[in-house]
């Protein structure tokens, strides 16, 4: 097994790729692409899963349950190679950040004894982390403030409040939140050592009695004289693209230098790293928003989405984007087929009928080929891409461009960053994506959730026979009066679940905590 390291100032990351051999029953014979090299049947050792349980039926609010208390089971692998998947970039610090940033966001709720928003008869409430009414359903409209807090709308100002229901003022809940902030202050800092920083960063424009714009630092002292007749995109990277006293989009640096024209009048800020895109426009092109960050994959029909690292679809959105760097320099060209957007490792391109993945440098390093892409996991560097050609889908890494599961596979999802769904023939797994190990199989109708943020997560047929499953596959409940109709993502090992068009929610071992009462109900 070898540790890879990489240290780039410049791009303020730091990378740690764990690329190593995992044991397997059987492995097919593939080329250098990882194309399966023969047409036999392939053998798959079927996980033999051992449970010891008990069964103890109970019955709540007139509802009937069997609760079922999963002791152990034995794995085994799956009967192909998985590959070399070993949660590569687990140790990069702006992911380390995200990391901490959603267990922050989502442990404050709980740690204030709050279980969620509920909605009854078209107003809004807040529950307890017991199920107890905290705020009765009394507001038109209630969204999470800032750590813990609540805000809403009285006429056309936006007011606070606790947990409780008191009212707080704005500046009682900014006070709070730089108190309660001192954690995730602690994780930015420790990131800003890997960063490039230049004193732009924190530049801001305004505008002189003659209507010209300039830039002032952070003390309020002006660094760019006002000249310019508008201001397109701040500072970042060192660069601001702005309109010249010409009327002309430039780019300028710190100085307020003009550095280059883009292609383009569309314009984006650069990235950390250097990048920014441009777009042009195609007359009778259908241009969509980012949908690629929250979509399901292309060929995937049940990818999970965002779960703050920016795992589950990543769909073309029918933008014709390219990349440009600091230089001004085109890296992709927006006159490819597709340009996916750009990635913190690089982005899909399509261009002559062919997908391929490039690094932000623009050079592939996944080859154009007769692909069509799926997930993507932007925390571990990997994208599941199917071969049109064998129509058997497989990952590759998208640091490195070495292919971690060959095209074996009928199917691949991502379950989170550390478990992935793969179907072949009849069965599909819950892989862990640390050892290769099939955690848990059921049938390929199934359909295995995705973690998000929690440790649990459900197993169903449709909107029916729900099951609820840790990591481990551990099966901790069965529905099995089957009268469950929906459910959603656990937090904080809570689920919201619906019942006769009515929802409520349970533990991760399927214990009513809040009867199925609400209209709607969401877990924070």
């Amino acid at each position: 097994m070898n540790l890879i390291f990489k240290r780039s100032c410049k791009q303020g990351v730091l990378l740690a790729a764990v690329l190593g051999a995992f044991t397997m029953t059987v492995m097919p014979t593939v080329d250098a692409a990882g194309n399966a090299q023969n047409d036999k049947r392939l053998d798959v050792v079927q996980e033999r899963i051992q449970r010891s349980q008990s069964t103890v039926s109970t019955s709540v609010g007139g509802y009937t349950y069997s609760e079922r208390s999963h002791h152990h089971h034995s794995g085994s692998y799956i009967g192909l190679e998985i590959g070399s998947i070993i949660n590569p970039y687990r140790n990069a610090p702006e992911l380390k950040l995200a990391d901490q940033v959603v267990t922050i966001t989502n442990s404050t709720y709980a740690k204030e004894g709050v279980l969620g928003i509920f909605r009854d008869h078209g107003k809004y409430g807040v529950l307890g982390i017991n199920g107890e009414v905290l705020i009765p359903a009394q507001y038109k409209d209630l969204e999470t403030g800032l750590y813990g807090n609540f805000k809403y709308k009285d006429g056309k100002a936006t007011k606070y409040m606790d947990k409780n229901g008191k009212e707080i003022s704005t500046a009682e809940d900014i006070e709070r939140s730089k108190m309660e902030n001192a954690e995730l202050a602690k994780v930015k800092a420790e990131l800003a050592q890997y960063q490039t920083t230049y004193p732009s960063d924190e530049y801001e424009y305004f505008q002189d009695t003659n209507k010209k714009y300039g830039f002032k630092n952070k003390a309020g002292e002006v660094v760019i004289e006002p000249q310019f007749k508008d201001i397109i995109t701040y500072f970042s990277s060192d660069r601001a693209f702005v309109k010249n006293k010409e009327g002309k989009i430039v780019a300028i640096d710190g100085n307020g230098q003009e550095v280059f024209t883009p292609p383009s009048k569309d314009v984006s800020p650069f990235d950390d790293n250097g990048l920014a895109e441009y777009r042009r426009k195609v007359s009778g092109f259908n241009f969509g928003s980012l949908l690629g960050f929250i979509g399901g994959g292309t060929f995937s029909g049940h990818g999970w989405g965002y779960n703050g690292y920016g795992v589950g679809g990543f769909t073309y959105d029918g933008v014709k984007r390219g990349y440009m760097n600091t230089s001004g320099d085109i890296v992709i060209d927006s006159k490819n087929d597709a340009v996916w957007p750009m990635t913190r490792f690089g982005t899909i391109v399509k261009n002559q009928g062919k997908t391929g993945f490039m690094n932000r440098d623009g050079q592939y390093i996944i080859q154009p080929n007769n692909y069509e892409t799926g997930e993507i996991d932007q925390y571990n560097g990997l994208l599941v891409v199917k071969n049109k050609d064998l129509d058997k889908t497989g990952i590759f890494s998208i640091d490195n461009g070495q292919q971690v599961v060959p095209f074996v596979y009928d199917d691949i999802t991502f379950a989170g960053t550390k478990r992935m769904v793969a179907t072949l023939e009849n069965t599909k797994y819950l892989v862990d994506m640390e050892t290769g190990e099939a955690v848990f199989t059921t049938v390929k109708d199934d359909m295995i959730d995705g973690f998000g943020t929690d440790v649990y997560t459900w197993v169903h047929k449709g909107h029916s026979k729900y099951r609820i499953i840790d990591m481990d596959g551990n099966i901790l409940f069965t529905d099995d009066a089957n009268v469950f109709s929906d459910v959603k993502t656990f937090t904080n090992g809570h689920s919201a679940v619906k019942v006769n068009g009515k929802w409520g929610v349970v533990d991760m071992n399927g214990n009513w905590v809040v009867q199925p009462v609400y209209d709607n109900i969401e877990t924070l």
